[in-house]
């Protein structure tokens, strides 16, 4: 058994090892052999950094995914990964879980990646559910010994009364969305005033503030709120049964937002705003935003109707047609690749192919690389 102090002194000895800054300039020169360049590259990303612009942060990701997936080089990939988790604290649970699957596939050294997730709200269960991953001995020591120590930094950052709110308000939109459109939208707009202004004081709600979706997660704070599930078994409107989540949300997200935004066929018009503020913020993953832009515009029949009043929905080029590509479900209506590649630089997506080689290397390897809601992440 070990003591707390042993943990932490554990902790702090790995992710001094593998993402000090010192160690990163070193990296930096060693690894890539153009040090001006480079480093003048990490000074320019690590300052933007100081000021929370998390549109950095997804070009550093990105990076990474491209060096791995497309260019098939495992020591870049993980040298941008620990570049960006070295200078941004709040990180997005998905890259800690991409980032563990290929250092422990190349048998790189993941121990830093690990307790990345866990202060992220990664789950002893998200990366023990992947085989590879559950068959490797040192993974498996580290996640038993580190998580219960690193997972406490994830839960101070929760809002509880605004989880708690928006939980509220998830359960309700489920009661009203079997209304007539006219009757449903006039009461969502007047709801979703009332997010607009809790987004005001407490920011757009996403993975940083009301954490990852997890249905025993009041529970585990130790507050007494009911969980989602509780609360389902006593809505009378309907059977909301297939609204229920599991212990482990495996979609490594925030829970709620994207459903109650997709529900007006007008949502993201309706948020454009507060979204575009929250990737730059780090709020919101700007695959979600992605996502949730092209629900509107793919798949919503109604938006002539209702969204006239925002004026460039109306006229868009692309009603109709999804310029992200990033739901299952708009195979068939995408623009084209150079259309969509375009549209995907500019919120900080990745490209087509890195998508592409992601779902080859899921099947061929046992990887499990696409998160959020639909697997839009």
């Amino acid at each position: 058994m070990y003591s707390l102090f042993q943990v932490n002194s554990f902790i702090d000895e790995i992710l001094k090892k593998r993402q000090g800054l010192l160690v990163a300039f070193f990296y930096i020169f060693d690894l890539m052999r153009t040090a001006p360049l480079l480093f003048l590259l990490f000074l320019t990303f690590l300052s933007k950094a100081q000021t929370v612009d998390y549109n950095e942060y997804h070009k550093l990701i990105n990076e990474a995914e491209v060096h791995y997936f497309i260019n098939n080089n495992i020591d870049s990939a993980l040298f941008y990964y620990d570049i960006a988790f070295s200078a941004y604290d709040k990180v997005f649970a998905r890259d800690c879980m991409i980032a563990i699957q290929i250092a422990v596939k190349h048998k790189k050294n993941a121990d830093a990646y690990i307790i990345k997730g866990f202060r992220n709200g990664i789950t002893e269960h998200h990366i023990l559910s992947i085989p590879f991953l559950r068959d490797n001995i040192r993974v498996k020591e580290l996640t038993k010994l580190l998580f219960v120590y690193s997972r406490k930094k994830y839960l101070k950052r929760i809002n509880v009364d605004y989880l708690d709110w928006l939980m509220n308000f998830a359960i309700q939109d489920q009661c009203m969305k079997v209304k007539d459109n006219d009757i449903y939208y006039k009461w969502l707009l007047v709801k979703y005033d009332s997010l607009k202004l809790k987004i005001k004081d407490w920011g757009f709600p996403g993975d940083f503030n009301i954490g990852l979706g997890q249905a025993d997660i009041f529970k585990e704070l130790g507050v007494n709120r009911k969980s989602l599930n509780e609360r389902l078994d006593t809505v009378l409107c309907r059977d909301l049964s297939y609204f229920k989540n599991n212990k482990y949300d495996e979609t490594l997200c925030a829970p709620f937002i994207n459903v109650l935004i997709y529900h007006y066929a007008c949502g993201y018009m309706y948020f454009e705003k507060e979204i575009k503020r929250a990737i730059k913020n780090g709020n919101l993953h700007p695959r979600d935003a992605a996502a949730m832009h092209d629900f509107m515009f793919y798949l919503h029949s109604q938006g002539f109707k209702y969204c006239a009043k925002y004026g460039r929905f109306y006229l868009n080029e692309f009603y109709g047609v999804s310029v992200y590509g990033m739901e299952e479900a708009t195979k068939r209506g995408r623009a084209s690749k150079s259309v969509m590649n375009l549209s995907r630089k500019k919120i900080g997506v990745n490209v087509v192919d890195v998508d592409i080689a992601k779902r080859k290397n899921e099947k061929e390897f046992g990887m499990k690389l696409f998160y959020g809601y639909s697997g839009c992440r």
